[in-house]
């Protein structure tokens, strides 16, 4: 569906409406992550909002942690842990609560840094490319592109001339082609 550009702005600020940075920074595991599919979270920024910029596909681990859909299935992997009902990267901590309350400061910084248009600080904030610019995205006032795949923005930044970047340095992307 082309939705227009009116109709792109109003769903953004509906996103607004629903997490506003306040919620964000108060806001529990079962408001970030659920499987009611329609008011989590990771559901609003990966769903809700794909008519934004898309970051659907792979796993639900770009999320640092989530609620697990089919708990019947274990993934055996070193860098992945569960609790059974909750899956979550092993880089954030051990226990449920510690890898949720350090997803979440790194999704507040995300949010804060978005609004106060310092795009070269979400660079270092360690959650995964396409999750923390689709926020960055949601959270700016129109100063990050709406493209999160870093191949693709590594295209764009080739094909614009854009200097010193990396996949690690996407905000310099990001600055140039705003």
């Amino acid at each position: 569906m082309n939705l227009s550009n009116q109709k792109l702005y109003e769903l953004k600020n509906s996103f607004l409406e629903a997490w506003p940075l306040e919620r964000v920074e108060k806001m529990d595991i079962t408001e970030y992550t659920n499987l009611n599919r329609d008011d989590s979270f990771t559901y609003w920024v990966e769903t809700n909002t794909k008519d934004l910029g898309g970051i659907k596909g792979g796993s639900s681990y770009k999320f640092g942690i989530y609620k697990r859909d089919n708990v019947d299935k274990e993934d055996s992997r070193d860098a992945y842990l569960t609790d059974g009902e909750y899956a979550w990267v092993g880089k954030y901590g051990v226990e449920k609560e510690e890898v949720f309350n350090n997803v979440k400061k790194l999704v507040f910084e995300v949010v804060k840094a978005a609004k106060e248009n310092n795009l070269a600080k979400i660079d270092s904030i360690d959650l995964g490319n396409a999750y923390k610019w689709k926020i960055a995205f949601l959270y700016s006032d129109f100063n990050v592109v709406n493209v999160f795949k870093a191949d693709a923005l590594l295209f764009l930044a080739e094909e614009h001339a854009v200097q010193d970047y990396s996949r690690d340095r996407i905000s310099p992307i990001h600055e140039e082609l705003m």
